[in-house]
């Protein structure tokens, strides 16, 4: 999957500049991913069918923010140690969730490779690139019923104060 598959539904109402990204990469010390700059700043904060995207400001102060979800992942962390530790988690940054609590996050050492927390799973999964890891998603049958589509609607959290 790539930026042209995706079909948007909506005016891009959302919008992410390159400055605000690399605002929020200088603050954290962060490399993004190279797919999560190329699709926010395309298309903005939004969601892929049931995927909600950070946007750079979210990531950094808005609902489950990067700080808050340590905080959560600190306490309620059930996920399979052989994949990703626990320690390693407390460093990572999240990226995106779905609508039904699964959960994009990625480390700072390695900002390619994206893991997958299931809200009902204790499997992580692991894909390379911000893109790959949406395809896999929408395509692999392990956390949802696979779709064909890859919509998105574009919306803006600022305006509801996330």
């Amino acid at each position: 999957m790539n930026s042209d598959d995706i079909i948007v539904t909506n005016d891009l109402v959302g919008k992410v500049s390159e400055e605000e990204v690399a605002e929020v990469k200088q603050l954290l010390g962060i490399k993004f991913p190279a797919g999560y700059k190329d699709f926010i700043t395309k298309f903005g904060e939004g969601a892929m069918t049931d995927i909600r995207i950070y946007p750079p400001h979210r990531i950094l102060r808005g609902l489950n923010n990067f700080q808050e979800w340590r905080d959560r992942i600190k306490e309620y962390w059930f996920w399979d140690l052989n994949i990703l530790s626990h320690e390693k988690a407390l460093e990572c940054i999240v990226v995106a969730d779905t609508f039904d609590g699964n959960e994009l996050i990625f480390h700072p050492e390695n900002p390619e490779t994206i893991y997958f927390l299931p809200r009902h799973d204790d499997k992580i999964y692991k894909v390379d690139g911000f893109y790959e890891a949406m395809e896999l998603y929408c395509t692999s049958d392990i956390l949802i019923q696979p779709y064909d589509e890859r919509t998105f609607k574009s919306f803006d959290s600022k305006k509801f104060g996330s």
